[in-house]
């Protein structure tokens, strides 16, 4: 008895492909399974946070909460975007520092420096130590938290800063937690803080002065001229020379 193999043109290579995308895909689903691990549940408070620390922005509000770290809490109000920002963007339009680690960049592990590499961090009953080589201790890690501007409470976000996405009325907070208890909303910490104010432009509009774009056109003409005469000065001069020499030797008479 015979036995037959079917074999399918081009199967082996789409068979390839198909593992290829799968071998791709493995560090997006290993990060993920990373931040379920590793992050604990998150515990809500009752009330809205927004009616009882956040004063009015007129753009994208982005605050800090350092926590047991010695470093005041901070509050900053961006204005003039006019679109969708991610959360590592307004970061920097609000002139906050965001460090990863060395292993997934993406995981934020310091804010304005801090936890320094040799910052003794007092972490569910002992003091640790932050090198943000591999993903941070689940007992000390800087934790997110997001309120879009159509809702009325913070939301924990289990996605990181280069993936959210904010718009205007939007207000993020980077909040250090520390212990074994899931982190609570960060509205203690930035209550009564003065909102520092930011005014950026990320897309500047096409208001040169008519007579700045005259000057500069009408220079760079001047130039272009300048040139084109000199080349061309020079090539009649060529000319005129060879001309006079071709003269010069076939004029009858000439002595040699």
């Amino acid at each position: 008895m015979r036995h037959y193999v079917l074999r399918v043109p081009g199967s082996r290579h789409r068979l390839r492909s198909a593992l290829g995308r799968v071998k791709a895909l493995l560090p997006t689903v290993a990060w993920g399974i990373v931040v379920a691990l590793v992050l604990p549940p998150v515990a809500h408070n009752n009330h809205d946070p927004e009616l009882d620390i956040l004063p009015s922005c007129p753009g994208i509000t982005l605050g800090v909460d350092y926590g047991v770290l010695d470093h005041n809490a901070e509050l900053v109000c961006v204005t003039g975007l006019t679109q969708t920002i991610t959360g590592r963007e307004l970061a920097r339009h609000a002139g906050i520092t965001l460090e990863g680690t060395a292993r997934i960049p993406a995981f934020v592990c310091r804010v304005q420096g801090r936890p320094t590499a040799t910052e003794r961090i007092p972490a569910a009953g002992h003091h640790i130590t932050e090198a943000c080589v591999h993903t941070p201790q689940a007992t000390a890690y800087w934790t997110l938290w997001v309120k879009e501007n159509t809702t009325t409470s913070f939301e924990y976000a289990h996605y990181g800063v280069d993936t959210i996405r904010l718009t205007h009325g939007d207000v993020l907070v980077l909040s250090y937690h520390t212990g074994d208890t899931p982190p609570t909303t960060p509205d203690t910490a930035l209550a009564d803080l003065q909102v520092r104010t930011v005014s950026v432009n990320d897309h500047p509009p096409d208001n040169t002065p008519a007579e700045t774009i005259t000057t500069t056109s009408v220079t760079n003409n001047r130039a272009v001229i300048i040139t084109c005469c000199i080349i061309a000065a020079a090539v009649v001069l060529v000319i005129i020379r060879r001309r006079a020499q071709r003269t010069t030797r076939h004029t009858p008479g000439t002595p040699l």
